[in-house]
């Protein structure tokens, strides 16, 4: 049987850092898209006009953010738990160094091995970011 490159932990770190990332982005984009609440009042303020019930922008408004805020609370969820993955990868890259890409280089790392550092430093930073914001 082969040994796995990296730990059982850290495999569960990085497919739940994957699914917790896309959720962040996927809501928002639904922010951004179909519950965007500019475009989400004027269909309220229209369809409720057919009935028979004319309410103000700002009343439509008000509803269309009621209707997407219990999406906003699962990114406000989401970024808690970005937060505490990040931690978790403090964690792992104490507990299993072997594990850690950055400790298998020489001592003069090629041209793809510095690229490779940069874009995880990149990455490591954009996440960074985002647990910030």
């Amino acid at each position: 049987m082969r040994r796995a490159l990296y730990s059982r932990p850290f495999r569960i770190w990085h497919w739940l850092n994957a699914l917790v990332i896309l959720g962040l982005l996927a809501t928002v984009l639904l922010r951004k898209t179909f519950l965007s609440y500019k475009t989400n009042a004027v269909v309220i303020q229209d369809e409720l006009a057919k009935l028979g019930t004319d309410i103000t922008l700002d009343a439509a408004k008000a509803i269309a953010k009621t209707i997407r805020e219990p999406m906003w609370e699962w990114h406000y969820v989401l970024g808690f738990v970005l937060a505490a993955l990040l931690i978790l990868r403090i964690v792992l890259h104490f507990k299993e160094r072997t594990m850690l890409f950055f400790a298998k280089v020489k001592r003069a790392p090629s041209m793809h091995k510095k690229g490779i550092y940069t874009l995880y430093g990149a990455l490591y930073a954009f996440v960074s970011f985002m647990v910030l914001s």
